[in-house]
């Protein structure tokens, strides 16, 4: 059964300021200074699509942007997912809205896109970021290559 909770105030807040597009490239530009150097800012476009499988327990969605890499015709696709709370792996459910975006565009006989996942966090206990290999055991340099 789908959870009813409303979205918290710092949501809220989240996603109307960074569905405002002059925010968003400034945000690029000044935090992100490598991804803005390979992307055109001026064609950023919100998408309004909604990635996640209906069946999962999702409350608050993604805010997704396409854009344009400079120089070539190639296109990739920001992520920015908001959090207060992290779940045990963020990196799980990042990778479940990928999948979901890719599956869309695969399903509409689209050429799929790179994602670039960008999560925000302001909870009151720390995170500490874990690269995604790290959440298995017994990992060599080999296996790593993998994951």
């Amino acid at each position: 059964m789908k959870s009813k909770r409303t979205p918290t105030p710092h949501d809220r807040y989240f996603k109307q300021l960074f569905t405002q597009m002059p925010e968003v490239q400034d945000f690029i530009s000044s935090a992100l200074p490598e991804i803005s150097k390979r992307i055109d800012v001026d064609s950023l476009e919100l998408d309004n699509n909604s990635y996640i499988d209906k069946k999962l327990d999702v409350n608050f969605a993604d805010i997704v942007y396409n854009c344009k890499l400079k120089g070539k015709k190639a296109k990739i696709a920001l992520i920015f997912e908001h959090k207060s709370q992290i779940d045990t792996i963020p990196d799980l459910q990042l990778l479940t809205y990928m999948s979901e975006f890719l599956n869309t565009l695969y399903k509409q006989e689209k050429r799929l896109t790179p994602l670039i996942s960008i999560l925000f966090y302001h909870g009151k206990d720390g995170y500490n970021f874990k690269p995604f290999e790290e959440y298995f055991e017994g990992l060599d340099d080999f296996l790593k290559d993998y994951i």
